[in-house]
């Protein structure tokens, strides 16, 4: 009987756990496709540990912008990503707008007419693939359309529940 109890037990979890795992978007696919952009971010450049305040700052910098700027989108590109807490890191944190008011202390990347090969990403962020397997897919598609990538993923958080990835095509 206990047997029984145990293996009902167990089921039910495990079915559970799948159900709220879909309900997350845990199943939902990554989407890929090739897009032709033309953007221009303004943000600033950090390097050190992920602990840093500094970091905690430059993403409130961009956080007053966006609340400024409804339209405006966080982007994020990770030069060097931390192993752990007390690694360097080194990031671009910025938003899609040129900011003319703000250019004394920001800087802007163009991206001018730029083919991108774009993953598009929608769920809970606790059931979002990681970041490694989202580029492992990009590099995938990449290869399979003899596209070439410049070495940069820029991560656009456009919510909570959906992310873009856009690597540049040489």
């Amino acid at each position: 009987m206990k047997k029984k109890l145990l293996i009902f037990a167990v089921l039910f979890l495990v079915s559970a756990g799948l159900v709220g795992f879909y309900q997350l978007g845990g199943f939902n696919p990554v989407e890929i496709e090739v897009r032709t952009l033309d953007f221009t971010l303004s943000g600033t450049y950090y390097r050190g540990t992920p602990q840093d305040k500094r970091l905690t700052l430059a993403f409130k910098e961009i956080q007053k912008i966006q609340e400024a700027n409804p339209e405006a989108l966080l982007h994020t590109i990770y030069l060097v990503e931390p192993a752990g807490k007390l690694d360097t890191m080194e990031v671009y944190v910025g938003v899609n707008q040129d900011l003319p008011a703000f250019l004394g202390s920001w800087d802007q990347l163009n991206f001018t007419n730029k083919k991108f090969v774009v993953a598009s990403i929608q769920g809970n962020r606790f059931v979002m693939p990681g970041p490694e397997k989202v580029k492992k897919k990009i590099r995938a598609f990449a290869q399979e359309n003899n596209l070439e990538l410049e070495d940069i993923f820029i991560d656009k958080i456009i919510s909570p529940e959906h992310v873009e990835v856009m690597a540049p095509v040489k």
